[in-house]
């Protein structure tokens, strides 16, 4: 393996060879497969004027205390207990970590994302005036699935990840700040039945070893199946006596901590994080909502289920954004008579037969007259733009008052 593909390296080979102000993103936890879903967004906004993808190899153990300070500039690299110290020194909080990319390049920063959420513009252009290398910490899917009360939220959590950090960069290409990377500490696999006693493997300790459900430290020889190892000194590239172990397939070791959702071990989803690199442009978007068109041909109502076919006029793309549509019924008199059905238009297809919709709308049980129009509405939920389709009332025995 390239040791461009080393999570340790990655300040050197990445963040210092940079001409240009550069913002990393780190969001822990935040797996591969997640950041390929953000590229694939990111690749319909036509203010993403380029993005590429890459990876990193986390180090063992795969957890945040390791990789966090692994991603920053590093000369030499210790573990001491739980602590990876950078060049002697603790980088366990954003405060710590900002000062040691201040001592490599004093035109730095380091901020909390849920910290700029909130913020203007004119608070983004002081606090990223003459920065060159900005560290944005984001803590989301971690923070959620690394608890046993909350940790079946993961998927949800990995979504709101996705659009937090979509969000971000757009605010600050508005700004001026156009190049990005995103990463991540370490990975995680998750399991959606729960581990019996059968998963875990009883593997005692000495004092001062750490041991989680996905990882040994020890100067202990361990020779048991099943389980693997890694000299801790090739991880961090020093003359460290002890090993790491890790459970060679989903088990976990008998330790405390979450049941369906953990990560420290060496699998591919634990330790292979994202590098996505983002250049954006600050030009105004020349983008529209994609248009959601009714194509069902029969204008007449027979029934208290009316049946609708629409299309989305085109596939998401550059040019075309997707937006939530409303579709519903309404009267003469702008009065709602139908449930609400919502409808995300966010097809990729080319295809159009690929794009269709067919939906039924349940219309208000009660009498009708027959000799009103009545209306479908196509509604643009970002805009509140209406569309409107006119319908004639055919039910039998519904309003005719020619008596």
């Amino acid at each position: 393996m390239s040791s461009r593909h080393l999570q340790r390296n990655f300040y050197k080979n990445y963040v210092t060879t940079e001409q240009n102000r550069i913002v990393v993103i780190i969001s822990d936890a935040f797996r591969f497969e997640a950041a390929k879903e953000l590229e694939r967004d990111l690749s319909m906004d036509d203010q993403i004027i380029d993005h590429q993808m890459n990876y990193l190899v986390s180090g063992l153990p795969s957890v945040t205390y390791m990789g966090m300070p692994s991603l920053l500039p590093n000369d030499r690299l210790s573990l001491v207990d739980k602590n990876l110290l950078v060049d002697g020194k603790e980088a366990n909080n954003r405060e710590k970590r900002e000062e040691i990319l201040i001592d490599k390049n004093p035109n730095s920063a380091a901020f909390a994302l849920d910290d700029l959420k909130g913020a203007t513009s004119k608070e983004i252009k002081r606090l990223f005036a003459n920065k060159e290398v900005v560290y944005i910490y984001h803590n989301q899917i971690d923070a959620i699935a690394d608890n046993k009360k909350t940790e079946d939220d993961v998927f949800k959590a990995t979504a709101e990840a996705i659009n937090e950090i979509k969000n971000l960069i757009s605010r600050l290409r508005t700004n001026n700040i156009n190049n990005f990377y995103i990463t991540a500490d370490h990975g995680y696999i998750y399991r959606a039945d729960t581990l019996t006693d059968m998963d875990k493997i009883s593997e005692d300790v000495s004092y001062g070893d750490l041991k989680s459900q996905r990882y040994i430290v020890t100067e202990n020889l361990i020779d048991e199946p099943g389980i693997g190892k890694q000299k801790l000194a090739d991880v961090l590239n020093n003359a460290d006596s002890r090993w790491v172990y890790y459970p060679q397939t989903a088990n976990v070791f008998k330790s405390a901590g979450s049941f369906n959702y953990v990560h420290g071990g060496a699998s591919l989803q634990e330790m292979i994080v994202p590098l996505l690199k983002v250049k954006t442009t600050s030009s105004k978007s020349v983008a529209v909502d994609v248009e959601l068109q009714l194509i069902s041909s029969n204008r007449s109502i027979t029934s208290l289920e009316v049946p609708i076919r629409l299309l989305q006029a085109s596939p998401i793309d550059a040019t075309n954004r997707p937006v939530v549509y409303d579709i519903y019924f309404e009267d003469d008199k702008d009065e709602l008579i139908s449930t609400k059905i919502s409808i995300n238009a966010d097809s990729v297809e080319t295809k159009v037969e690929n794009r269709m919709t067919d939906l039924t709308i349940n219309l208000v049980d009660k009498q009708y007259d027959r000799n009103s129009k009545y209306y479908l509405v196509v509604e643009n939920t970002n805009t509140g733009k209406r569309v409107k389709a006119v319908y004639n009332m055919d039910i039998a025995g519904s309003g005719d008052f020619d008596f």
